[in-house]
């Protein structure tokens, strides 16, 4: 096989302004999401996290309520939309990765089921705490982007390769 593939993991706090976009990841347990390069004018390196689509959701979590209230979603509801973005320091990494240079041949979020509130969070409201899954496309790029990315991550958090 010409082309090693390992993984790389590691606990950051997810999504700036997942609270903008109206739609919260199921709370409590382990949501599978996809993270994708996507620019905006105010970011050429951006990547959003969305939901999975609905047909890759377990039928039995697709009614539980992602939020009470006036304003209730279901898992169903946030299925294939976007909950938030990945932190700017690791998405330049991730972006690059997947739009330029084809290093990462797939980003997965895993959202904990927790929130970090904290005071005053730049970017604004509460984080979301996930691990973050890469599959890169050679050994080398693993090493590269491990190397990127670990500077950004705080002491509690952790990074694997495999």
């Amino acid at each position: 096989m010409d082309q090693v593939k390992r993984r790389t993991r590691g606990k950051e706090p997810l999504s700036k302004r997942y609270h903008a976009y109206h739609n919260r990841p199921l709370q409590g347990r382990q949501f599978v999401m996809q993270c994708s390069h996507q620019s905006s004018k105010y970011d050429k390196w951006g990547c959003v996290v969305k939901a999975p689509q609905l047909e890759d959701v377990d039928e039995a979590v697709q009614g539980i309520e992602t939020r009470a209230g006036p304003n209730r979603t279901t898992v169903a509801d946030v299925a294939g939309k976007v909950i938030g973005h990945v932190p700017r320091k690791i998405c330049n990494v991730l972006a690059a990765g997947l739009a330029v240079d084809f290093s990462i041949a797939r980003a997965v979020c895993v959202f904990t089921g927790e929130f970090q509130h904290g005071g005053a969070a730049s970017g604004g409201g509460p984080k979301l705490v996930a691990v973050y899954h890469l599959e890169v496309v050679r050994q080398r790029d693993a090493v590269e982007i491990a190397d990127s990315i670990r500077p950004h991550l705080t002491d509690k958090d952790r990074l694997w390769i495999y």
